[in-house]
């Protein structure tokens, strides 16, 4: 039952922050493009998802790595050793 709650503040660390650089790129895109709601949607979105997928990338092998029981610096190691440092940004 503890591996099913891997990774959930690594969750948190990456969607609220995501949450909050989505609705400011939306902000920030609406008052050039105001007209055009799903533009700025879709924009605000790659933005904030790509300002975030680093800690998304760790969450995501936190959480596919608890069989393996490694740690979080582990995690980090073992993905940088194998894949070089071109892993975080896949």
């Amino acid at each position: 039952l503890r591996g099913m709650y891997r990774g959930t503040l690594l969750t948190f660390a990456t969607y609220g922050p995501f949450s909050a650089l989505y609705f400011w790129f939306y902000a920030k895109f609406t008052d050039v493009a105001g007209s055009h709601p799903l533009a700025c949607g879709a924009a605000a979105g790659a933005c904030a998802g790509a300002a975030t997928q680093p800690a998304d990338w760790l969450k995501t092998r936190v959480q596919v790595a608890s069989a393996t029981r490694l740690s979080l610096r582990g995690v980090v190691a073992d993905a940088l050793r194998r894949e070089g440092a071109g892993a975080v940004v896949r």
